[in-house]
Order: C-alpha cells, then sequence, then structure tokens
C-alpha cells in the first residue's frame, strides 16, 4: 500500500510540475492507485507502466460498458424470459452483456494463470 501511494504522490508531483497552483482530476489518480492495490492482492501486479494503465482504462471502459448493460431493462427482460433473445432490441442488448461478460472473463482468467505461473516458480 505505502508504494501504491508513493506512486500516487510521484504520479501527482510529476502532473503539477513547477506550478502549485495547477488543477488536475485527483479522481482518474487515486482510482488507478486503488485499482493497482487491489490487482497486486489478487494477481500480482500494479499499474505502473504506460501500456498498463492504458489496458486499465481499457479494462474500465468495457466494465462501465458492461454495467450498463446489465442494468438495462431489455437485458433483465431477455434473461428473465429467454423466448425474447431473438427479438431484435432484446438480441442486440443480450450480445452486448455476454460480449462484456466474455471480455471480463477471459482478462480475469488470463490474471489468474499469470499469477498461478508466477506464484509456483
Amino acid at each position: 500500500i505505502l508504494l501504491e501511494y508513493d506512486q500516487l504522490h510521484n504520479d501527482i508531483l510529476t502532473e503539477l510540475g513547477s506550478s502549485s497552483q495547477a488543477e488536475m482530476n485527483l479522481a482518474h489518480y487515486l482510482e488507478l492507485t486503488v485499482a493497482s492495490i487491489i490487482n497486486q492482492l489478487l494477481f500480482g501486479f500494479a499499474y505502473h507502466e504506460k501500456s498498463q494503465r492504458e489496458e486499465f482504462s481499457k479494462m474500465k471502459d468495457v466494465l462501465s460498458e458492461y454495467m450498463r448493460w446489465a442494468a438495462s431493462s431489455l437485458t433483465y427482460i431477455v434473461v428473465y424470459m429467454p423466448f425474447f433473445k431473438d427479438i431484435l432490441p432484446f438480441k442486440s442488448a443480450l450480445v452486448s452483456f455476454k460480449k462484456g461478460y466474455d471480455i471480463l472473463t477471459n482478462y480475469c482468467n488470463e490474471q489468474v494463470q499469470k499469477h498461478k505461473e508466477n506464484f509456483s516458480e
């Protein structure tokens, strides 16, 4: 946790630069720090590199879209009344919902597998 705090502190100082009056979006940095702590505990890595931060941003967008479809009344109806699954608005809702689910599940499975490989070494 202290390492992630140190990373947060360094990121904030880098963003501010020499100006102490600059405005910045702290929520983004706090979100990244919390995600790094959780991922460090679960999967053994944090989002420090640029490519990892881009991956975090992508997965955050996927999760947001998935949650939007999970809360959709169209998805709710088609999940509990599957005979609607081939009717157009319900079909697209179900496809989008399943796509997000598959992406998130595959991501988590990949991370668990990588963690298992590193853990056994």
